[in-house]
């Protein structure tokens, strides 16, 4: 089996399914002789924020002298970024191995896409024999096939509605899927302000006998210089003062998420991890996490972000009229069916010149011509295309040098622009002569 192999393998796999057990994974763990009780870990979960806050937290660790386990979803480009031991990717070769000598167990339980990639990914890091791992659920807490855990540390990032289907329509019940990583007697961080799932965290928490930490209580953050390069902040709290901070991720939601991180590494200091300050410092100054407000080119301005709900695309409007209040600015949008569409675009509206609606080359994309009565209502300026690479062409004919092209809504939207990077090089300078 090889690495194209493995990965139609892991497709065919029940990947429409979801499930509210874990039992498929607890057993298959439980006949591998339950490998990821024997590493240390920290488990995080949230509706935004988390995949970054993951990041950071292993960032900081890394820089500390200690070897990481990065598991995170979904990936960008390639299968093998979900997980990472020392910042690098499972090799093709190892992850085919991994696929074929555990195939029996996903086959005899049923597994899922994403339980198989979990299980994957803790033997993994219990055989590279790890000392922490940093594990970022998939979809709400509970339910997730990484709730198989016993962690040192549980952080719930922030939350809003997504999922209702399987999570509720509502912030309470969403917090209690959420909720559900807090284990009994296990530290509990949590960055989201909302005070109904705050509420709702904090009585899970009591229930389990789990320290309760709420990070905006216990911190303080003042933030000094915003641009494209990244974000300067300063972060106290009571045994910690650390001053012109500096991720090269650009928002305030990107140093709400730093700020959980830094809280949580103090934690761990508790806990007898041995992290100085100066880790903190470039662990967070070295971060990388693709299609966080990423910039791929500079004339015109394309920007790239997964953002895929509204309170992702709330952020991501602040941070634009912040940035470039002046700016034109073109939208390339393509999601998927079960999201909040209607929301998201009466959010963007506001700073929006035109939209480019595109289709997805995934079978849960939602079609663009579905938009053209919405955005006709909300009297945005829409056209709507077969691909990705189609939207993109028409919106650099649109954008002048001086304006941005901000390509949203989905994970798979910022995958199929980064595919297209050296081609669309070709198109900028091709539409620029003929522009000019």
């Amino acid at each position: 089996m090889d690495y194209n192999e493995a990965i139609r393998y892991l497709e065919n796999l029940q990947s429409g399914r979801i499930r509210a057990d874990i039992d498929g994974v607890k057993n298959v763990f439980k006949e591998l002789g339950n490998p990821q009780e024997r590493f240390i870990s920290i488990h995080v979960a949230g509706t935004n924020g988390k995949g970054s806050t993951a990041v950071m937290i292993d960032s900081i660790l890394r820089e500390a002298g200690y070897l990481t386990g990065l598991y995170t979803s979904p990936h960008i480009l390639k299968f093998t970024e979900r997980i990472k031991v020392s910042n690098n990717p499972i090799a093709e070769s190892g992850l085919s191995t991994y696929v074929k000598r555990h195939k029996t167990y996903f086959e005899k339980y049923r597994c899922t896409y994403f339980e198989a990639a979990t299980i994957i990914s803790f033997v993994y890091f219990y055989e590279r024999g790890i000392d922490i791992a940093v594990v970022e659920t998939g979809m709400g807490g509970r339910w997730d096939a990484t709730n198989v855990l016993n962690p040192i540390i549980t952080v719930i990032t922030d939350l809003g509605i997504e999922h209702q289907k399987y999570l509720g329509n509502k912030i309470e019940k969403i917090a209690a899927e959420k909720g559900g990583i807090i284990k009994t007697g296990t530290e509990c961080i949590v960055s989201t302000t909302k005070k109904d799932a705050v509420k709702r965290l904090k009585d899970i928490a009591k229930s389990q006998n789990a320290p309760f930490y709420q990070v905006y209580r216990h911190s303080k953050i003042k933030l000094k210089n915003m641009n494209l390069n990244g974000t300067v902040f300063d972060y106290c709290q009571r045994n910690l003062d650390l001053k012109n901070l500096f991720i090269p991720l650009t928002g305030l939601h990107q140093v709400k998420n730093a700020r959980t991180a830094v809280f949580t590494v103090n934690r761990l200091k508790n806990l007898g991890f041995f992290i100085r300050n100066e880790d903190i410092i470039n662990g967070l100054k070295n971060v990388k996490f693709d299609g966080r407000f990423e910039t791929i080119y500079k004339n015109p301005l394309i920007i790239l972000d997964v953002g895929h709900n509204p309170d992702a695309f709330e952020v991501i409007k602040q941070t634009v009229k912040t940035l470039f209040p002046r700016k034109k600015v073109f939208l390339l949008f393509g999601t998927k069916l079960d999201k909040d569409y209607l929301s998201m675009l009466r959010i963007i509206k506001p700073i929006c010149q035109e939209i480019a609606g595109i289709k997805l080359n995934n079978q849960n994309s939602l079609d663009p011509v579905k938009l053209i009565d919405i955005t006709k209502k909300l009297k945005i300026k829409y056209t709507c295309f077969d691909s990705s690479e189609d939207g993109l062409k028409f919106l650099l004919k649109k954008a002048g040098k001086d304006d941005i092209i901000l390509a949203v809504g989905s994970h798979i939207t910022v995958s199929e622009i980064k595919k297209q990077v050296s081609l669309f090089k070709k198109w900028v300078i091709f539409f620029n002569l003929n522009n000019s």
